[in-house]
């Protein structure tokens, strides 16, 4: 009937193909791709965190001595820390894109519905590239340094750590909503009624 008349009367069907269209719909093993991509981040995302706040942990210690070799010691911690950072902006940058993208968008047949989910992915996001902002900021030895004093420092890394505290829980739970908002865009083949 659709090749005949370029109408069709399945209002299902109508709605697969403008899902489809719109990019909202998945195949089960695209889903899939997509959902294990999140959970390597959201590793990457602990580990890198978990690196930072150790390396600030020997941060706060060396920066409460009163050692000569301050400078060369933090030096090194500065180096360690660049490549800790790199890996978490870089897999923040992925999750942040795919909430947007998935978690976020209301795409289909409900897109005039705003959902609890995608306010809280909003919210979410907002404090990640918050902590994001910051850390770029303060997440660095010369920052750290920059205080006048030993307890301005030792408050410094102490601030900073607060923020990658913070900051896995809020990745995990927006991970969680864009693959449960994944789940919902999955074609299944259900059988004819």
């Amino acid at each position: 009937q659709y090749r005949q008349t370029g109408i069709c009367d399945y209002p299902v069907l109508e709605g697969i193909a403008y899902r489809a269209h719109q990019g909202t719909l998945f195949l089960p093993e695209q889903q899939q791709l997509i959902s294990d991509e999140i959970d390597r981040t959201l590793d990457d995302i602990y580990k890198a965190v978990s690196a930072l706040e150790y390396k600030f942990c020997d941060l706060q210690k060396f920066v409460a001595m009163s050692d000569p070799e301050i400078m060369q010691k933090t030096l090194k911690v500065e180096m360690l820390m660049k490549s800790d950072l790199k890996l978490l902006f870089k897999a923040l940058h992925y999750l942040l894109d795919k909430a947007h993208k998935y978690a976020v968008s209301n795409y289909g047949q409900w897109e005039y519905l705003e959902s609890d989910d995608a306010e809280k992915s909003r919210k979410l996001i907002k404090q990640i590239v918050k902590i994001r902002t910051a850390l770029n900021k303060e997440a660095h030895v010369n920052w750290v340094m920059s205080k006048p004093t030993e307890f301005g420092r030792s408050k410094a890394c102490q601030r900073v750590r607060q923020k990658l505290d913070l900051l896995p829980g809020y990745c995990y739970e927006l991970g969680y909503i864009t693959q449960q908002k994944l789940l919902d865009k999955v074609m299944v083949n259900r059988p004819s009624v």
